[in-house]
C-alpha cells in the first residue's frame, strides 16, 4: 500500500525505476521510495513554490506565509518553473497537462495541452521566450510552447527525464535520466553529448546544477553521492559523499529517505558546490580541488533547495513526530510537513563570496570593508538595502540580508 498520494502514472514510473535498479528490495523499497516534488525560488529571490499533491502553495520567502494557491490539476504535480521574469509558473502534472500561471494573483493562464502521458518535468528557457516540459512517452517526450500563446511549438525524443536544467547562456539544456544525464542543443534540441551509463545502482541521478561558467555540471544522487562532470565531454570530474547513509550501491542503503541529495548547487562565482540530504546533512566543497570546507546539520527534511545565489535554504520539514518516523525509516507522507527558510553555516567568507558575484564594483566599495566584522553587519544590510534598484539583483539582495543577519544572530 501506497501512503501518499501519487498518481498511477508516477507510481508506475517509480516503481519501474525500482524494479529496474533496485530488483532485490522492490517490495521493501516501493513502499516507501522517497520521492517529492523540489520545491523551487523564485529568480528575485522573494517566493518559493511548494507542491501538496495536485496543487502548488506559493510561500513568501520573507513572511513564510501562503500568498497563492495553484488549484486546477486534477492528478500529482511532478515539477513546477518559475519564468526568469517572475511573472509566471510552468507546473507539470500527471494529468497530462502543462498549466501557466500567473504569479502575480495565481490566475491560470494557459492549459498546455498535447502529452498523452504523464508530464514529469518542465523548465524555461533563460530567455523566458519558451517552456520545456517531458513527458513518458515513448516518442516524443520532449514538447517546447509558447508561453504567450500557449502553441506548441515542436516536439523532441528525450527519454524520461526526472530533472532538466539549461546552461547560463540558454544555449544547452541538460536532462538527467536517473542513470545517466545527456546535454542537448537548447535551441533545436538535437543531441551533443551523453555521460555514460552508470551501472546499477552506484549513482542514479535526480538533480543536476550548472556552475555559472556553463563549464561543470553537479548532479545529485538518491544513495547520497554528488558528481561534477565535465559539461564540453560528460566525463566525470570528482565526487563527494553527502552525508552518512551513503553506500556505493543504492540497493545497499537502510533509509533513501535519509541518503536522498535533495539539491545540489554552486556558489555564485563557481569555487564552490553545496549539497543538502534528506537527513539534514549540509556539506561544501572546493569544485577545484574536492576538499570538504564545511558540514552542518539541520533537521531532517522531506524537500529543499538552495536560493539562487546559494544563501538560503528553503525547507519543507516534517513535524517532530513525522522527523522520527522518517529517521526509523517510517512510511512517510511528504504533504504534510512545516516550510520554513534557513541560513545553514552562514560565514563572513559565504557574505563577501556572495557581494562580489552580485554587487558591481562602485557598489562594494560603498556597501563593503575589507573584511566584514561582527560590529559592521548592522551598517552593511543598511547599505544594502540603500542600494539603488537597479545596482543589485534583487535576489542577491535578499541573499546578502539574511547571510548578515544570520551571522548577528550567532
Amino acid at each position: 500500500m501506497i501512503t501518499f498520494n501519487i498518481s498511477q502514472k508516477i507510481l508506475e514510473l517509480l516503481l519501474l525505476l525500482v524494479t529496474l535498479f533496485f530488483p532485490s528490495v522492490v517490495m521493501s523499497q516501493a513502499r516507501s521510495l522517497p520521492y517529492v516534488t523540489p520545491p523551487r525560488w523564485s529568480p528575485d529571490g522573494s517566493k518559493v513554490a511548494v507542491t501538496i499533491n495536485n496543487t502548488v502553495e506559493v510561500w513568501d520567502a520573507t513572511t513564510e506565509q501562503v500568498v497563492h494557491v495553484l488549484r486546477g490539476h486534477t492528478d500529482f504535480v511532478a515539477s513546477v518553473a518559475w519564468s526568469p521574469d517572475n511573472s509566471m509558473l510552468a507546473t507539470a502534472s500527471s494529468d497530462q497537462t502543462v498549466k501557466l500561471w500567473s504569479a502575480t494573483d495565481g490566475t491560470l493562464l494557459h492549459i498546455l495541452s498535447g502529452h498523452n502521458d504523464s508530464v514529469t518535468a518542465v523548465t524555461w528557457s533563460p530567455d523566458g521566450s519558451q517552456v520545456v516540459s517531458s513527458g513518458l512517452e515513448s516518442e516524443p517526450s520532449l514538447f517546447v510552447w509558447d508561453p504567450i500563446t500557449g502553441d506548441l511549438l515542436f516536439t523532441h525524443s528525450g527519454g524520461t527525464i526526472v530533472d532538466m536544467a539549461f546552461s547560463p547562456d540558454g544555449q544547452r539544456l541538460a536532462l538527467s535520466s536517473s542513470l545517466v544525464f545527456s546535454i542537448i542543443d537548447g535551441e533545436s534540441l538535437a543531441p551533443i553529448v551523453q555521460s555514460p551509463r552508470v551501472e546499477c545502482c552506484a549513482n542514479q541521478m535526480y538533480s543536476i546544477a550548472w556552475s555559472p561558467d556553463g563549464n561543470t555540471l553537479a548532479t545529485g544522487s538518491i544513495n547520497g553521492l554528488v558528481t561534477l562532470w565535465d559539461a564540453s565531454t560528460a566525463q566525470m570530474l570528482m565526487q563527494f559523499m553527502t552525508n552518512r547513509y551513503y553506500q556505493p550501491d543504492s540497493r545497499d542503503v537502510d533509509n533513501l529517505a535519509l541518503s536522498w541529495v535533495r539539491d545540489v548547487a554552486f556558489t555564485p562565482d563557481g569555487s564552490t558546490v553545496l549539497s543538502v540530504s534528506g537527513d539534514g546533512t549540509v556539506r561544501e566543497w572546493q569544485t577545484a580541488t574536492g576538499i570538504l570546507i564545511q558540514e552542518t546539520h539541520i533537521a531532517p527534511l522531506f524537500r529543499a533547495v538552495w536560493s539562487p545565489y546559494s544563501g538560503r535554504l528553503a525547507v519543507w520539514e516534517p513535524t517532530a513526530q513525522k522527523a522520527a518516523d522518517l529517521s526509523n525509516g517510517q512510511v512517510f507522507d511528504p504533504n504534510t510537513g512545516e516550510f520554513t527558510i534557513v541560513v545553514p553555516a552562514p560565514s563572513r567568507e559565504r557574505l563577501q563570496a556572495i557581494a562580489e558575484a552580485c554587487i558591481p564594483p562602485t557598489a562594494v566599495e560603498q556597501a563593503l570593508t575589507a573584511s566584514i566584522e561582527a560590529d559592521q553587519l548592522t551598517d552593511f544590510v543598511a547599505q544594502v538595502e540603500a542600494l539603488p534598484e537597479d545596482a543589485i539583483a534583487p535576489a542577491c539582495a535578499a541573499d546578502l540580508i539574511a547571510v548578515a543577519e544570520a551571522l548577528q544572530n550567532q
